[in-house]
């Protein structure tokens, strides 16, 4: 079975560890990797490539929204969901403008997580690419 692979970029130790054992409970997910700063963010996700990056929109050093931009403008394959503790419409059209995928909000992260991941295949098993 082809593992989902996710890199979780917080500057909050309990947010990634929240992100990280929900994604645990699906055997098709698997973090590869935990970033607690953005300095070298974009290095990361090159030398990773991870299929998924969540990563805070008010990350130090490299923001969510310049994270998503990189990325696509790179065309790197790597679909970000940005996690927001502001569930507002300006910080969500933000985002996507970018190129992230899905926005994960932080005041709600269980009901967020469980709405995002059956969007990236969990539900039905298939793989995000595919």
């Amino acid at each position: 079975m082809e593992h989902t692979t996710v890199l979780v970029a917080d500057h909050h130790q309990d947010i990634r560890k929240i992100i990280c054992e929900y994604i645990g409970r699906f055997p098709n997910y698997k973090v590869i990797g935990e970033i607690a700063d953005g300095q070298d963010l974009i290095q990361h996700v090159r030398k990773l490539k991870p299929h998924m990056l969540v990563v805070d929109i008010e990350f130090p050093r490299c923001n969510g929204i310049e994270a998503a931009r990189m990325i696509r403008e790179e065309c790197l394959e790597t679909s970000v969901v940005v996690a927001t503790m502001f569930d507002d419409p300006i910080y969500r059209t933000k985002a996507l403008e970018a190129g992230a995928t899905s926005i994960l909000t932080k005041s709600s992260l269980k009901k967020s997580l469980e709405t995002m991941f059956p969007s990236h295949g969990v539900v039905l098993g298939r793989h995000p690419r595919s």
